[in-house]
């Protein structure tokens, strides 16, 4: 359906719209230049569950509303009287609540303590934010003295400063100085003190003592950016509750600037802003975060607040405290359980019982058939003893629904107009009255009131039967959308009508709201989409497969996902790669490198041992070149035969080479070409199918966008209100994803307007009889923009154009020509120039839309001289014929050197340049191409020089050179024309695939070779996706939607400096996206965030909802879901682009399980002795130093072990048991030796004190910009001392520096053993849409060392950064890796006992920086990736420390703590890297630091290093963790240790880390394994260890333990189902990223194998007569050995002899017997070339015995 129609805004065309336009970017980006392939794979990619699935639509429970229900409500009067005058006043509490919201307050004024969990968007905020209030006035009404009493009555806590501020928010709009709140306060008891707020985080101004100064520089900024702000801003402000509370802010900055030291706060202020005035004046509601509340109980500055709250409690024995934690399913593992004794820390540091707490806690994504569970969780994270029922848990009462309703006829609504309802309120009360009409609703309505209409839209509709029947199916859970007519409509036999009339239902159903507002329907249609995994081919040309649609490429059956090794006709499947540019295509094999030969065999998996290599799939096109290798693969067995098998069936003609190699992605040597064997193109770079990066997500974000309604309110805003808001689960991949999705955007957008401002010139020039000169075509941009009220650029390039559109608009007659004699132009527009002119697959002139012409006035001078000239040199080319070639010569020099206008910079050229290293513009020898010159001598029989030069004299007048580059020429833009013409005729060349308007006496423009092809319709679709919209936006100006602006919001960018800051970058970017601008800046359209917004926050009328993968839990999903269609006008789209990984390929195939399945089970770690020591810890070390009133935060590390260590020893030595409140302290069931604590504490105190001695500039303050030793607080917080609440220790950041190198601009940080990958030297790091390539190993603070002009040095000269002794076996089926206990070499394994060790360095870095300390000035910057490799564990347990799990006969596992693992980043090929031992620099692989790799820092001294000592290294570290060990015993007498056991090995570790992510709903990455094997006599014992991923421990392998049953079940479940039935391992099941360097090596049926071993003894059954004969049928497609059999035996036919042959399970010990030959299935499955040669040797060597 389309616009005319008016169904645009149906549900049914945004689906269509969504998936189409994936779907033609996939054809045009991935398949545009093979016009078969993509014929061939246009229905597989059509096929649900291949890109994308069938829609779903959900909606939010809807929850049973009591009408005046507090009236009746069972609580006391007064707090009746207090709730009925906020109703009143419209102060957010309703007359109409929901039934658990009075459940709560009644329950809550009984004394219980509260869960609340109900649904997204069920008012469970009322649900604490009424008790809470409730309980401030009652006290205030009944005991007026107790109320005088300053004190904390509550505490509101949250886990991320994002919800903190949004109930600020809520707060201030309920409680604060602007709503009427004082009122009812004074009517209820007069003269009374006013309740008080106070948000108390790191953004809260500011830290320390008073200060003057800061307190004036908060001032200036709440000036600044508030008071001084106009209304509209000011109101903005106050509606998103970001305006402060206070009775008048005028007069408080003056309070801030008056310089007092005793701060007055007006007793009328609703909140209280500042640090200082919350210690002087204790606020009623705390509102905080957990880190925040770490430090307010050990500091002594907030020491007040503890004491008045204290006082409070004890005025009254009634006075309890309430304690609100706000999403708490949030806290889980050993993060929650910190939480947990945090909050147990607040009962004794207030010296109370549990019992003089009331909490309430809130979920929405708790499962609700776990209530004890649920209820043991709650006791555990409030600490309450689980025995005691003090909890209500309050899931809410779902409304109810009529059994039956009206009833109409689809067919009434056939026609309806859908958009009108998203039309103005006269336009859409106008629908809505017609859509009554149709279907029968009595109309006794004010159509003239919105309230009003939605109010009797929603009583009606919820009576009629087919909505009833649409609430039922998806109230709470996920429909097919599919489905959804039939069951709306189960009578009507038209599905058409019926699908129409639910469009209509859901279009309308958004618009009836109840009489608090609440709609009838909030749902969410839910899209999910992939990109292609990769495309595969059968290599049998004969394929018998169902739909083999191939043969026009000499190939079999077609894949987009790959099933296995082999088709089902028997053809081997390899995987296709191409040269994008031209479409060639090319198989993608390995082999052995010492086995290269022109008769070898090819496989088509890799593995350690295999060179990839590219075989060219030979077509009529290709030329034969003497560099090339033509041959047949034989598709059935993989060889590789130089004789022409002419007459045979089951081989493809290829052509390779060994003239070439080159790195691929993850850093592997690749044998390839160095020009393209299909076009001859220079710099040839295969590719494979699968999507990449960030801009298929763009491209369905980009329609989301389109295809959303305009908000009414914004209507006349560029694009009218439209937001997307996206989710990303990393830091780093929000910052790439917000920069690719502006640029993408803005390529889009450039194209475009490009087109129109060439269509514009070129309406321009005619009727003025001008020529449409390129250098005029800015101008006509800015007109564009102007007409259009277009964006674009940023900073000074963007008021650049700002102005230049000011010009334009105060101009009644355009002159371009008069304004472009000023030939100054934004940068940014110089940029996307070149890349529409430049780009070699991408520019307009690929697109079909424009090219360049010379400037040539045919009735002038010029015209003549050049045919004169060519005339002279008898040069017989006509003027047309001279432009047609110029034209091909000038996108050629463009494309090849971007060799356009040289008064562009040559910095704008490196950001497009497809590589590094190009050169740029044309060297006098370089004018005419060779490929050109070639033509013009064969075509038109130049083969005299001088005329080559005469014509290359004429071109070079079109060429300027570059100031200052004498020697370097440019197209010069005064003499080109830029041609547009929709009806033109276009060609593409069946050689290289390029297009171009003309031909070159019928040769291709490009390639100057083939002979191109006038496009159909047919053929201009393969272009179509970048084409079409630019001519739509030509058509139909309207349809423009300008440039689409994405921020990043993430933890990279939160930070503020509170006194001169207002809103953190992120805090801005939130308010932008919600339209409103402090500094004037235009607003964001699109936000790419992490779980910084996923929950509590509401962003109002948002209604579309990106994931740029499935989340890691299910209730991330439904939080992120959930922040659109709380007020939205239409239905809302959740469009999720999965990532190439088993969680997202899980849940791909499973969509109802993450869009509306049970959440997980709550759990936290409270059993975790080591998490307790914490605690104690802080509170043992606060009680010291409070004795001397002085504060952990403020002492310093060297102060500490100077001034106090020793005391500090004693001190923890002469504790006493019963010096501490234990009851309170520890959880009741655990068992607690305070002597071994006692030990533990001293212990880890000695090792800080000795680290720091040996190396004290590792504990330099990273806040500070100047030389400064961390304070004792986060000393002990980074070495684990402290709480850590799983935040990963051992943090290490990426450091970029200001240009003077004084102090650091971005500092990202990752955990060391994520860094090791992440930032590991050559790999790409995006921060703030800036791209840095990772070149040294560095630390900001190490400049200012002793020896700071080698900031390297002192930790090369420190063991603890750089050993020089770490081993590892050569055996690859051991992987030992360690360092000896003492100073003696190793001379064997002490794992495996091999005799061969390898000796390397291993470095464990301090931090990383950039390549030079810049960022990299090319838009495609060289890079390598390298990653840590699987984990090294080489502890072996005792026999003792082993259980027996379950029934299993031969699994045991030990839950271990505090052994070692070794994680390593060998670099490419292990060949480590180097570094610079003085300045750091560093460079992937075993190669010299060149002299132009500059320091990795920006120094203000300008000091320089030569790399004069260097050292290659592998990048790693050692640290200590808490883990489990499963153990399978294999019987040597009955098990093979053949290829069968690493596979089932490696496959299994990823199985059991994919399951202990799925089993705890978190992200599979949370959880490491690895595995090994180790031997003796009689067992052979295979280990698989598991471990969190962070140093700190969350937890979650204590859990699994605990869940061993399941644990192993669900490993099964991943093992057994595949949603591919893949017949290994596919991206469906088990492959990633994360694991593709053992890829290889995975085997889910061997895994199993294993499995089934370990419970049953059970070895895999000998294999059927059928499956012998499948694994052996490729040997009869070689020559010397021939299989035939009898339906019960396999024999070998060789020479006349016959010898029976024997296929047995490879897991089963080798068969010996002199008349049989045994050859296991794996090696015929996975190693064929190695398993024929040893059949064939068995053969030969019975043969001689014989």
């Amino acid at each position: 359906m389309n616009n005319e129609t008016g169904n645009f805004y149906g549900v049914q065309n945004t689906c269509k719209a969504i998936k189409n336009k994936l779907l033609s970017y996939i054809n045009t980006e991935y398949f545009g230049k093979c016009d078969a392939l993509r014929a061939a794979c246009a229905d597989e990619l059509r096929k649900v569950g291949v890109l994308y699935q069938e829609p779903y639509i959900e909606a939010n429970n809807a929850y049973m509303i009591v009408e005046n229900g507090l009236y009746t409500a069972d609580i006391d009067e007064d707090v009746k009287k207090f709730l009925h005058l906020m109703i009143e006043r419209n102060l957010g509490v309703f007359k109409n609540p929901y039934k658990h919201q009075i459940e709560a307050l009644e329950a809550y004024f009984k004394g219980k303590d509260l869960f609340i969990s109900t649904g997204t968007g069920s008012g469970k905020t009322e649900c604490f934010m009424w008790p809470m209030v409730s309980k401030l006035v009652l006290e205030q009404m009944r005991s007026p003295k107790t109320w005088e009493i300053r004190g904390i009555r509550a505490i509101m806590l949250y886990p991320m400063n994002a919800l903190v501020a949004d109930q600020m928010g809520r707060l201030r709009h309920m409680i604060g100085n602007e709503g009427g709140f004082h009122d009812v306060v004074s009517e209820l008891v007069p003269g009374v003190r006013i309740p008080q707020f106070g948000m108390y985080t790191g953004r809260t101004p500011y830290p320390g003592k008073f200060n003057k100064k800061k307190n004036e520089e908060f001032a200036n900024t709440l000036e600044e950016h508030i008071i001084n702000k106009d209304d509209y801003t000011k109101e903005k402000l106050i509606e998103l509750g970001k305006y402060p509370s206070k009775k008048d802010l005028k007069v408080f900055i003056e309070y801030l600037r008056s310089g007092s030291s005793k701060l007055t706060t007006d007793p009328s202020d609703s909140e209280l802003i500042t640090r200082q005035e919350m210690q002087r004046n204790c606020p009623d509601i705390l509102i905080s975060n957990y880190s925040m509340l770490e430090y307010m109980l050990m500091r002594p500055i907030e020491k007040s607040l503890w004491e008045n709250t204290r006082k409070w409690l004890s005025s009254n024995s009634q006075n309890k405290l309430l304690f609100v934690i706000d999403e708490a399913h949030m806290y889980h593992g050993a993060s929650g359980a910190e939480v947990a004794l945090l909050i147990r820390r607040v009962l004794n540091k207030l010296e109370i019982s549990r019992d003089r707490v009331q909490f309430i806690l809130t979920s929405a994504s708790v499962p609700d058939k776990c209530e004890e569970d649920v209820s043991n969780f709650a006791c555990d994270l409030s600490s309450q003893s689980r025995s005691k029922e003090t909890f209500v848990i309050i899931k809410g009462t779902k409304a109810s629904l009529a059994d039956k309703g009206s009833e109409f006829e689809p067919e009434v609504l056939k026609d309806f107009n859908i958009d009108a309802f998203q039309g103005n309120w006269s336009e859409k009360s106008q629908a809505i009255r017609e859509f009554g009409r149709l279907v029968g609703f009595s109309l006794p309505c004010n159509f003239d009131d919105e309230v009003e209409v939605g109010n009797w839209l929603y009583k009606q509709l919820k009576d009629y039967g087919p909505m009833l029947r649409i609430l039922k199916e998806t109230r709470g859970q996920a429909t097919s959308l599919k489905k959804l007519p039939n069951i709306a409509f189960p009578n009507c036999k038209n599905y058409d009508w019926a699908e129409n009339a639910v469009n209509v239902l859901l279009a309308i159903a958004p618009l009836a709201k109840d009489l608090n507002g609440n709609m009838l329907y909030p749902a969410r249609l839910h899209l999910m989409f992939r990109g292609l995994q990769g495309v595969y081919a059968c290599l049998n040309r004969n394929c018998n497969c169902d739909c083999h649609k191939a043969s026009s490429l000499n190939l079999g059956h077609i894949y987009i996902e790959k099933p296995g090794n082999r088709c089902t006709c028997g053809g081997l499947i390899y995987e296709l790669v191409n040269e994008r540019t031209c479409g060639a295509l090319f198989i993608r094999g390995y082999v052995k490198p010492e086995q290269f030969s022109e008769d070898c065999f090819v496989w088509n998996e890799p593995n350690q041992d295999l060179l990839e290599t590219h075989f060219y799939i030979v077509d009529e096109s290709y030329r034969r070149d003497e560099k090339h290798k033509v041959a047949w693969l034989n598709s059935m067995t993989g060889k590789l035969d130089t004789d022409d098998p002419t007459g045979s069936d089951g081989f493809v003609q290829v052509v390779y080479t060994n003239e070439s190699s080159s790195k691929a992605a993850n850093g592997l040597t690749v044998n390839t070409f160095k020009k393209c064997p299909k076009c001859g193109k220079a710099n040839f770079h295969a590719t494979d199918f699968s999507t990449k990066g960030n801009e298929p997500f763009y491209n369905l974000v980009s329609e989301q966008f389109r295809i959303q309604p305009p908000v009414q309110k914004y209507i006349d805003q560029t694009n009218q209100g439209r937001k997307v808001l996206l989710f990303s689960d990393s830091r780093q991949r929000a910052a790439v994803l917000a920069k690719d999705l502006t640029e993408a955007a803005d390529e889009e957008a450039m194209r475009k307007a490009l087109t129109m401002a060439v269509n514009e010139l070129q309406n321009w020039a005619k009727v003025r009889d001008e020529q449409p000169k390129l250098n005029y075509l800015y101008w006509a941009f800015v007109k564009i923009a102007y007409e259009h009220k277009l964006n674009f650029f940023y900073g000074e390039d963007a008021k650049w154009l700002e102005r230049d559109i000011e010009t334009i608009s105060n101009k009644k007659t355009i002159k371009y020509n008069k304004l472009s004699e000023d030939s100054s132009r934004p940068q940014k527009y110089d940029e996307h120039l070149l890349r529409q002119l430049c780009s070699n697959f991408r520019s307009l002139t690929d697109a079909g839309l424009c090219w360049i012409e010379p400037y040539i006035d045919e009735d002038e001078e010029e015209a003549i001289e050049i045919e004169k000239e060519l005339l002279k040199n008898k040069i017989f080319i006509s003027i047309d014929e001279f432009k047609q070639m110029f034209a091909s010569w000038a996108m050629k020099v463009m494309v090849s050197y971007y060799a356009l206008d040289a008064n562009i910079r040559d910095t704008s050229r490196k950001h497009i340049a497809t590589y590094s290293g190009h050169r740029f513009g044309l060297a006098e020898d370089e004018i005419m191409p060779s490929s050109m010159e070639k033509l013009l001598k064969e075509i038109k029989n130049l083969v005299d020089d001088k005329q080559i030069e005469a014509i290359c004299k004429i071109l070079k007048k079109y060429l300027k050179p570059q100031q200052g580059r004498n020697n370097r020429y440019y197209l010069n833009i005064n003499k080109l024309i830029i041609c547009f013409d929709e009806k033109h005729d276009w060609y593409k060349c069946s050689r290289c695939s390029s297009i171009f308007p003309y031909t070159l006496w019928g040769k291709c423009a490009h390639c100057m070779q083939g002979e191109p092809k006038l496009m159909s319709k047919a053929d201009l679709e393969g272009i179509s996706f970048w084409r079409d919209p630019a001519l739509e936006a030509i058509d139909k100006p309207s349809t423009i939607i300008t440039r689409i602006n994405t921020e990043e919001h993430t933890a990279q960018l939160s930070h503020k400096e509170q006194r001169q800051e207002v809103w953190s970058t992120t805090e801005d970017f939130e308010m932008r996206f919600q339209n409103v601008s402090v500094d004037d800046k235009h607003p964001v359209d699109v936000l790419s965030c992490t779980t910084t917004m996923e929950v509590g926050i509401d962003i109002g009328s948002l209604v579309a909802i990106g994931l740029r993968n499935i989340p890691p839990m299910r209730e991330n999903y439904q939080q992120r879901a959930g922040r659109a269609g709380r007020r939205g006008a239409a239905i809302s789209t959740i469009v999720t682009y999965a990532d190439n990984k088993p969680h997202d390929s899980y849940y791909f195939h499973n969509p109802g399980k993450i869009i509306s399945g049970e959440p997980r089970v709550p759990w936290i770690d409270v059993g975790n002795e080591k998490l307790i020591y914490r605690h104690l810890n802080v509170i043992f070390t606060t009680n010291f130093f409070d004795k001397s009133a002085l504060s952990v935060d403020e002492i310093k590390l060297d102060e500490f072990i100077q001034n106090y260590y020793d005391k500090f020893i004693d001190s923890i030595k002469n504790l006493a048991i019963e010096g501490f409140n234990g009851d309170i302290l520890i959880p009741e069931y655990l068992q607690f030796d305070f002597g071994k604590y006692k030990e533990k504490f001293a212990e880890q105190l000695e090792k800080l004190k000795d680290k720091f001695k040996k190396f004290p500039a590792q504990y330099y303050d990273n806040d500070s910009d100047k030389k400064k030793i961390k304070s004792l607080l986060d000393a002990f917080l980074e070495c684990g001392i402290f709480p850590t609440y799983s935040f990963a220790r051992n943090i290490v950041g990426f450091y970029v520096e200001s240009s003077d190198g004084k102090k650091i601009e971005q500092k990202p940080q990752r955990s060391l053993e994520i860094a090791i990958s992440e930032y590991a030297p050559g790999r790409l790091v995006v921060i703030n849409k800036e791209v840095y390539k990772s070149g040294g190993i560095y630390n900001f603070y190490s400049k200012f060392s002793q020896d700071g002009n080698h900031p390297a040095r002192n930790f090369f000269n420190n063991t603890e950064y750089f050993k020089e002794n770490l081993y590892c076996c050569s055996e690859p089926r051991c992987n030992w890796m360690g360092f000896p206990e003492d100073t003696q070499e190793l001379k064997t394994c002490p794992f495996c006992g091999a005799t061969k060790l390898n000796k390397q360095n291993m470095l464990k870095p301090w931090g990383f920086a950039p390549l030079n300390g810049k960022a990299s000035d090319e838009a495609n910057p060289e890079f390598e990736i390298t990653y840590a490799e699987e984990p090294c564990y080489s502890y072996i347990p005792e026999k003792e420390q082993l259980k027996s799990l379950g029934e299993f006969e031969h699994l045991l596992y030990c839950k271990r703590g505090g052994d070692s693992i070794i994680i390593l980043n060998k670099g490419t090929d292990t060949s480590g890297f180097t570094v610079c031992k003085d300045c750091g620099a560093a460079v992937p692989g075993n190669k010299k630091i060149e002299d132009y790799v500059g320091i990795p820092y920006c120094d203000y001294k300008n000091r320089n290093c030569k790399h004069s000592s260097q050292t290659n290294t592998y990048l790693g570290d050692q640290f200590v963790t808490d883990m489990i060990l499963y153990v399978i015993e294999l019987d040597n007498c009955k098990v093979s240790k053949s290829l069968w056991m690493r596979r089932a090995g490696r496959t299994l570790a990823e199985a059991m880390a994919l399951a202990g992510g799925r089993l705890l709903d978190i992200e599979f990455t949370e959880i490491r394994s690895g595995y090994r094997i180790r031997s003796s006599q009689d067992v052979t014992y295979l280990d698989v260890f598991l471990f969190d991923s962070l140093s700190s421990g969350a937890g979650y392998c204590s859990e699994l333990v605990n869940r061993n049953d399941d644990f192993i079940r669900v490993t099964k479940e991943i093992l057994d189902s595949c949603p591919n039935n893949c017949d290994s391992a596919c991206y469906g099941c088990l492959k990633h990223y994360w694991n593709q360097q053992n890829h290889y090596m995975l085997d889910r049926h061997a895994a199993l194998d294993l499995l089934n071993w370990a419970e049953k003894s059970e070895l895999p059954k000998n294999l059927s007569y059928d499956e012998q004969a499948k694994l052996l049928a490729p040997i009869n497609y070689l020559e010397a050995l021939k299989i035939n059999g009898d339906g019960f035996k396999h024999y070998i036919r060789y020479n006349g002899m016959k010898i029976e042959i024997v296929v047995y399970p490879d897991m089963r010990i080798e068969f010996n017997s002199e008349n049989k030959i045994f050859i296991s299935d794996k090696e015929l499955k996975y190693d064929f070339p190695n398993a024929y040669n040893k059949i064939k040797q068995s053969v030969v060597e019975r043969i001689h015995t014989i």
